[in-house]
């Protein structure tokens, strides 16, 4: 089965197709932008199979050495979905030799057990999944294992994988996760260790000389917001792990039914808001890598930096297998500049319900806050605060994809169209623009 998915943080599956005798296939009726072509993993005796624990499986299924299934493979050729090669597809254009090859992959063997990290025992009652270190946002390759007195048993292709372990015991959450290296050799006696999570510590502060005395800022709201393949939010509150939910459900219309259960993972954030002391206590943190939200009404402020001892946070996000040692240094900077502004059509008519959003020259994906977002009004004005000093591009797209700008190859293709902005320190800047109609 062949799919064309949108690019964006959450790429949608736009259409299906399923190839002839000769390996060919044809998708038409495609809105123009920009897709991913993807070939699902053709089934096997494996799917039918390995997932379900049993002693009584066939000797040659024991040992995970068969190679009948094709593992999800992305144009042109990769089956990391990072590496997949973008398709710029205009109005009225036709892409051809849109060709893959796709290859049989063979499963290991993984056996290990669920431990509960406060008493050393195992945890007989869990929900286990296997979740590709690479695996995008929407999670569709992960898979739930099941266990047997807290032992499981499950084939997967070699491969970067974690092993997440949910549990709950009288209303309090545990989780783990392991990081496994899947090769041509089984792996044996892996030990996944769920706790309650741990507490990090952090201070928000503003002034990093002698002279600023590095002054506490309280009422800064932070949040831990864990990265993919996490999916915090796509499950109904509360905020609980329910890795039974069938993702299904948030899928396109003709979406092939593989008869998969997929499972989200899904934690939820950790939050808080500093003291007057500017300190801020973030409890039940699990092993994840986040991003770190900083958020407070003042206008004159912004995010400067996010150290943990020697980490810079702001570039590298925070990542987190244990408890840490240090503490978090959030530093606010105070001299935040402004933007007012104004969007109009060609002709000069103002735009109302127009996106707007200003992009920093040194845009990195993972820092949203640096991304800033307005709506224009029914005179096609906006407002945009908080906006550290620097150097900006400012678009308003008719019509995109919500985070599509977090991207470089979608701003690729609207190089020159944006305005570009430059942010004083305690300035209020104003600035007229166009609006880009859909991408054609």
């Amino acid at each position: 089965a062949i799919e064309f998915r949108t690019s964006g943080t959450l790429p949608n599956v736009w259409r299906v197709a399923q190839t002839n005798s000769r390996g060919e296939y044809q998708i038409t009726g495609l809105p123009p932008g920009q897709y991913y072509v993807n070939v699902a993993g053709k089934p096997g005796i494996a799917d039918t199979f390995i997932p379900q624990y049993s002693k009584g499986l066939p000797t040659q299924l024991q040992d995970y050495g068969f190679s009948d299934y094709y593992a999800s493979t992305y144009f042109p050729g990769t089956t990391d979905p990072w590496s997949a090669a973008r398709l710029d597809l205009l109005a009225g254009s036709t892409k051809n030799n849109v060709d893959i090859q796709i290859s049989p992959v063979s499963y290991r063997r993984i056996r290990g057990t669920v431990i509960d990290d406060a008493t050393g025992m195992r945890v007989s009652s869990a929900q286990l999944m296997i979740v590709p270190r690479d695996a995008p946002p929407d999670s569709r390759r992960t898979r739930n294992i099941s266990l047997q007195k807290g032992a499981f048993e499950y084939g997967a292709i070699p491969g970067s994988y974690f092993l997440v372990a949910f549990a709950n015991e009288a209303g309090q959450t545990y989780f783990g996760r392991t990081a496994i290296e899947v090769g041509k050799d089984p792996i044996d006696n892996i030990s996944v260790r769920v706790s309650s999570g741990f507490r990090v510590t952090g201070r928000i502060f503003s002034g990093s000389s002698e002279a600023d005395a590095r002054s506490a800022i309280s009422n800064v709201f932070v949040t831990l917001r864990p990265n993919p393949p996490s999916e915090p939010g796509i499950l109904p509150p509360p905020t609980q792990p329910d890795l039974k939910r069938d993702l299904r459900d948030f899928q396109a219309p003709g979406v092939l039914n593989d008869g998969f259960i997929r499972s989200a993972v899904a934690l939820p954030a950790a939050a808080a808001t500093s003291d007057s002391d500017g300190r801020v206590n973030l409890a039940g943190v699990a092993s994840w890598h986040y991003t770190v939200e900083v958020k407070t009404s003042l206008e004159e402020f912004y995010v400067k930096s996010i150290r943990m001892g020697s980490r810079d946070v702001f570039r590298d996000d925070l990542q987190l297998d244990m408890p840490p040692a240090g503490i978090l240094e959030i530093e606010l900077g105070r001299d935040a500049g402004s933007l007012d502004g104004r969007v109009a059509d060609e002709r000069s008519k103002p735009m109302d319900n127009i996106r707007v959003i200003l992009v920093p020259a040194d845009a990195r994906p993972n820092r949203a806050d640096r991304f800033k977002v307005a709506w224009t009004g029914p005179v096609g004005n906006f407002r945009m605060i908080q906006i550290p000093p620097g150097d900006y591009t400012l678009y308003a797209w008719e019509n995109t994809e919500d985070d599509a700008w977090r991207d470089p190859e979608f701003l690729r293709l609207y190089k020159g169209r944006g305005t570009p902005v430059h942010i004083r320190a305690r300035t209020a800047e104003h600035v007229e623009t166009r609006v880009i109609p859909p991408w054609f």
